[in-house]
């Protein structure tokens, strides 16, 4: 009897002494499909409300419905009114505008900027479907759990941005954008923590089935040249506690009489971000503090119906960790409809940190009181640097068929260093390769399509990461802890559409 409430206690333990997790959709795969196309390499000139997630300045640039409609209204005018615009856009433009009532090519950006009158509100939707499969061979015994194995990255997006100037004109453009980002498993989030011995991986699977949250908003400084943002990322904070009364010692599965009590309140980590533009060059920069998720103390309390002996537990959760990352991007104008851009990022992972519980069980320290007054590290993981390569190519077809084509690569290095202890955090350095499409549905005003009143910006991206085989050989392997290899690869199709409000 005495082991059956044991085991409930040890669970509790268990559970207390759980690990901290790390990933996010956005950082693994990319927030749009749009930017996802030139491997988010877009901190430079995003300009849609993903923006809030690459560089929050980018809401006070133009975005691409706003140049629509600019070219639109102006456009839209008697005869002797186009005549006056033609000497500062080219002939060709002149026709498309004539024929499709439309400015969505690159070159309108190396000519005058016209803006609209009327402030242009965005909706934006996107859904990816990401599938890794990870290839993990052990020598002698395998403990895998089920986190190693059928994993999907899936998740969904939603996005709402706002010009300010429909409520005060500000000459200038400033915009609010809110994006959010959940798991496609319909979990809102999933906390499925075990201790830092166990196999799991750091950037899939249940490490990145969390929401994302970012806002941000970005104001126009100079106008078409200079512009700033700042934004806020959120996870939780807060404390609690766990009480089980009546519990029987029996052989025998018991209810014992329970109560659970947490006070969660937002954690709000702030973004910063400058976004420059000059003739054909384009620079930004981005910092994102990290976020994660953190409840304590988060006290246990147990008591059992025989003698009334109670037990209690000091527990502490630090979880949904996702790094403090610093983003340089350049971007390049070589051709009227040919864009170059290059992103290098600096992840800070050795930021990255457990729960108080955690260090204290694992700590290196043997000296109790030291344990509890030092914290130290358990896993200390290496900063990297992320590069990125980023090409937007504007098709100017004879069908004056609106489409952009996109292509990136990345090369993202893992901050795992190789464990020869009894660590096993999983993760592999990875090449990325991506692939998009945009393309822009203009209203024709007849047929069933008369009653859509808006044109539609649909984008498309296919990626694949491949992952380089690791191998990994322990001190002193057993079955719990064998040598083990593992590797794979990644793919990843996004698609997003976009509307005026």
């Amino acid at each position: 009897m005495i082991k059956k409430i044991n085991i409930i206690y040890l669970l509790i333990i268990f559970i207390s002494f759980s690990t901290i997790k790390a990933g996010n959709y956005f950082d693994v795969y990319g927030a749009h499909p749009r930017s996802n196309g030139m491997a988010n390499a877009v901190s430079s000139f995003i300009n849609d409300v993903s923006a809030t997630f690459y560089n929050p300045a980018g809401l006070g640039m133009p975005s691409r419905l706003e140049s629509y409609y600019s070219f639109l209204e102006k456009n839209d005018n008697t005869d002797d009114k186009k005549d006056e615009f033609k000497d500062q856009l080219p002939e060709q433009l002149i026709e498309k505008l004539k024929y499709l009532g439309m400015a969505f090519a690159t070159p309108l950006k190396q000519y005058p900027k016209i803006r609209s009158q009327t402030p242009i509100h965005e909706l934006t939707f996107s859904g990816n479907y990401a599938k890794p499969v990870n290839h993990v061979k052990f020598d002698l015994y395998d403990p895998a759990s089920p986190d190693l194995k059928k994993i999907h990255d899936s998740y969904v997006a939603l996005g709402l941005s706002l010009n300010i100037n429909s409520f005060f004109d500000f000459e200038r453009i400033v915009r609010f954008g809110l994006y959010v980002g959940l798991p496609a498993s319909g979990n809102l989030a999933l906390i499925n923590d075990v201790n830092p011995t166990s196999h799991r991986f750091l950037q899939n699977g249940v490490s990145n089935e969390r929401p994302i949250i970012h806002a941000g908003i970005g104001v126009e400084i100079w106008k078409d040249h200079l512009s700033l943002g700042i934004g806020a990322q959120a996870m939780l904070k807060g404390k609690g506690a766990i009480l089980m009364k009546d519990v029987d010692i029996t052989p025998e599965p018991t209810t014992p009489n329970a109560q659970a009590i947490l006070e969660l309140k937002p954690l709000i980590m702030p973004q910063y971000g400058l976004m420059f533009h000059y003739g054909r060059i384009m620079l930004g920069v981005n910092y994102r503090r990290e976020t994660y998720a953190h409840v304590d103390p988060l006290g246990a309390q147990a008591q059992t119906t025989l003698l009334a002996i109670q037990f209690d537990f000091d527990m502490a959760l630090l979880d949904l960790y996702s790094p403090r990352t610093l983003t340089w991007g350049l971007g390049y104008q070589i051709l009227d409809n040919l864009k170059i851009s290059l992103d290098v990022s600096r992840e800070y992972w050795g930021l990255f940190r457990h729960s108080r519980t955690k260090e204290y069980v694992y700590s290196p320290i043997e000296d109790n009181f030291l344990k509890k007054n030092i914290r130290v590290p358990i896993v200390q993981f290496n900063d990297v640097n992320v590069v990125r390569l980023g090409f937007e190519w504007d098709w100017d077809n004879p069908w004056k068929i609106p489409l952009t084509f996109r292509a990136g690569i990345g090369k993202k290095p893992t901050p795992v260093p190789n464990f020869y202890n009894e660590y096993n955090w999983m993760d592999n350095d990875r090449n990325i390769f991506t692939l998009g499409l945009s393309y822009i549905y203009l209203p024709s005003g007849s047929g069933f399509t008369k009653r859509i009143k808006s044109p539609i910006i649909i984008d498309f991206v296919i990626e694949n990461q491949q992952f380089k085989n690791r191998r990994v050989d322990k001190i002193n392997p057993t079955e719990k802890n064998p040598n083990y290899s593992y590797g794979g690869y990644a793919w990843n199709a996004g698609l997003s559409i976009t509307i005026k409000l």
